[in-house]
C-alpha cells in the first residue's frame, strides 16, 4: 500500500497538491473554522483504513496524506471520514460534510 501511495502521490503532486491547498486555505480563511468535516473517498490508493495491530485504527492513502499536510501548513484540523464514493455527493448536498476532494468526471459536472 505504501509504495502505491507514494507513486500515486508523486504522479498527482505536481497539479493536485497546489490546487487542493488553495481550496483548503480559501475555506480556512473565509470560514475561520477551527475544524472541517471532510469526506474522503474510500478507495485505494486514495484512502483506506489500516490497522496498527493494536486496538487503534488509522487511515492511509494519497488524500489522507494531502489533508494532513494541509493541516500542518494551515492550522485548522480536518476530521476525515472514509466515505463510499456514491455517498460523497449526498453528504455534500445535505451539508453533512464541509467538503471533499474528488477526481474530475463528466458525470459530476453539475
Amino acid at each position: 500500500m505504501l509504495a502505491r501511495t507514494e507513486i500515486a502521490m508523486q504522479m498527482l503532486e505536481p497539479w493536485l497538491a497546489p490546487w487542493c491547498a488553495g481550496i483548503f486555505l480559501t475555506l480556512c480563511t473565509s470560514a475561520q473554522a477551527a475544524e472541517f468535516k471532510v469526506d474522503v473517498i474510500q478507495f485505494e490508493p486514495l484512502a483506506c483504513r489500516v490497522s496498527d495491530g493494536g486496538a487503534g485504527e488509522s487511515y492511509a492513502g494519497v488524500l489522507h496524506d494531502c489533508m494532513r499536510e494541509f493541516e500542518r501548513r494551515s492550522g485548522p484540523t480536518a476530521l476525515l471520514t472514509l466515505t463510499p464514493y456514491a455517498r460523497v455527493e449526498l453528504d455534500l448536498k445535505s451539508a453533512a460534510t464541509d467538503f471533499s476532494l474528488l477526481v474530475w468526471s463528466d458525470g459530476r459536472t453539475r
